[in-house]
């Protein structure tokens, strides 16, 4: 038997944005037994992203909180506006 995680399509992702991504990554396999599938990281070095396997299709993705981006949209911006 492979220790190999397999990879398969997902239509979905459930993604939580984390204060400290080490730190939560942790957590989740430690506390909670999920397994870390891969963790990417920046140029920096920094990890900016883990991936979480609970049981298969049960994948949750981890990313370090940052500060809103250009393409973040609220609900209201997306609603049609009326004249």
């Amino acid at each position: 038997m492979s220790n190999r995680e397999e990879f398969y399509p997902m239509r979905f992702f459930a993604t939580l944005t984390v204060d400290d991504l080490e730190a939560s990554t942790r957590w989740y396999t430690d506390v909670l037994g999920f397994r870390l599938v891969f963790s990417m990281t920046g140029q920096d070095g920094a990890p900016i992203l883990s991936h979480l396997r609970w049981i298969k299709y049960a994948d949750l993705l981890l990313a370090p909180q940052g500060p809103p981006t250009s393409s973040t949209r609220s609900l209201s911006s997306s609603r049609p506006t009326r004249a």
